[in-house]
């Protein structure tokens, strides 16, 4: 588990990254008034997957608000020969959204 760089995007929102060993996840955190919102990005205990694994932070159109660029392969007609298939979420003012 480690801060992404930078860390924090225009939204205030605190941005983590984590490898449970094979795929990059990122979990999200956003002040709120009972402590943080997590957006459901935290994985379950004793679990690594959660809504953003196999995703990155990226800031697409430049302008300093994060994206999360989810990469999911449909492992047809096996993981090794599948198709990765990207899905950006962009911040709608109170959830991550597919766009």
């Amino acid at each position: 588990l480690a801060p992404h760089s930078p860390s924090r995007d225009n939204t205030g929102h605190i941005f983590l990254d984590y490898d449970p060993g094979r795929l990059n996840g990122v979990i999200i955190l956003g002040p709120s008034p009972a402590g943080f919102d997590t957006y459901e990005t935290l994985p379950a205990p004793g679990e690594y997957a959660q809504r953003f694994y196999s995703a990155t932070v990226v800031d697409t159109d430049h302008d300093g608000r994060f994206e999360i660029d989810s990469a999911l392969n449909d492992c047809e007609p096996d993981c090794a020969g599948g198709t990765i298939h990207h899905t950006s979420y962009h911040w709608s003012g109170s959830d991550y959204i597919a766009q």
